[in-house]
């Protein structure tokens, strides 16, 4: 693989990004992501980065496609790389939907999504858990929105193991 155009020196740290919704301050950092890296989403958050990206002109909207609007190219006779120049090119992603309560894996990691309330469709919390231990993240979540129920619901899973769920 390659990144900006230069060849990847080594596999990425880390096997995936989880995004728990749409808000830029959970997903605006996406654009700095190798293309390689999945990043796993609901179907609600890739319907609205998708929105975003294609009716925004920000490079920090590079959420579905990587754009190589900055991207070396090799210079002539070996002398090393420079930009490229003219309009960009695309890449897609490697972005994974997933459904809210079913399981899924990340290299050793098991997880659940698992649907919360907050101020935009498709916001979740995760359920991750290892052989030796379980983290759960919550992202942004609220018990006195539209749908209340949802974030309870969380919190009663996130007390059980995935094998419980």
């Amino acid at each position: 693989m390659r990144h900006c155009g230069l060849p990847y020196e080594e596999e990425p740290s880390v096997e995936g990004v989880l995004i728990s919704h749409a808000h830029m301050d959970h997903s605006a950092y996406i654009h700095h992501l190798r293309e390689d890296i999945p990043i796993y989403v609901t179907q609600e958050s890739y319907l609205i980065l998708k929105a975003l990206e294609e009716t925004s002109r920000t490079p920090f909207t590079e959420l579905i496609h990587l754009k190589k609007t900055f991207h070396f190219i090799p210079k002539k006779r070996n002398e090393g790389y420079k930009r490229l120049q003219g309009k960009p090119a695309q890449i897609k992603r490697d972005v994974k939907v997933i459904k809210p309560y079913k399981n899924f894996e990340i290299g050793n990691f098991k997880i659940k999504s698992v649907s919360v309330d907050h101020s935009l469709p498709g916001a979740c919390g995760y359920i991750i858990e290892s052989d030796d231990d379980t983290i759960i993240y919550t992202g942004d979540l609220r018990f006195h929105g539209r749908r209340p129920k949802t974030t309870k619901k969380f919190v009663k899973k996130a007390k059980r193991p995935i094998q419980q769920l």
